[in-house]
């Protein structure tokens, strides 16, 4: 029983931290960046760079992807439209070729949605001016 009672305290200390620690603001970040993109994508997919936490496999309903380097959000991109997330400690290591290519949506938090990839529809680039200008005035 005392260790059941042990584990039960643990855990409740765990998420507290976790929550402290950056975990409640991802999880606000993240419930706000996937439904601006719901809001926005006409079928192309959300891509994470180098890592998802956990809360936006959950929003996402499990379609996120992971491009865990450069070369691989690069490869996702060259194969056609997408919405990526950016950490703001992750931006420098995207090369300038691929940075270059995206057009920032919104920011929350320490991440900002871009969409970018070949070729972007007139759509898609309407819909990300749209989007940036509302986000700029909030």
């Amino acid at each position: 029983m005392a260790a059941g009672v042990g584990f039960t305290v643990l855990a409740t200390v765990a998420v507290v931290a976790a929550f402290n620690l950056g975990g409640w603001d991802d999880h606000r970040s993240m419930k706000s960046l996937v439904a601006e993109y719901r809001s926005l994508t006409r079928g192309e997919p959300l891509v994470f760079f180098r890592q998802m936490p956990y809360s936006a496999s959950f929003y996402s309903g499990g379609t996120a992807e992971v491009a865990p380097e450069p070369r691989d959000l690069e490869a996702r991109l060259s194969s056609g439209p997408a919405y990526v997330v950016l950490r703001s400690r992750h931006r420098a290591r995207v090369p300038d070729s691929i940075a270059g290519a995206l057009h920032r949506v919104r920011e929350a938090e320490e991440y900002t949605l871009f969409v970018g990839g070949a070729p972007l529809d007139q759509a898609s680039r309407v819909a990300a001016k749209r989007a940036s200008a509302t986000s700029a005035s909030r």
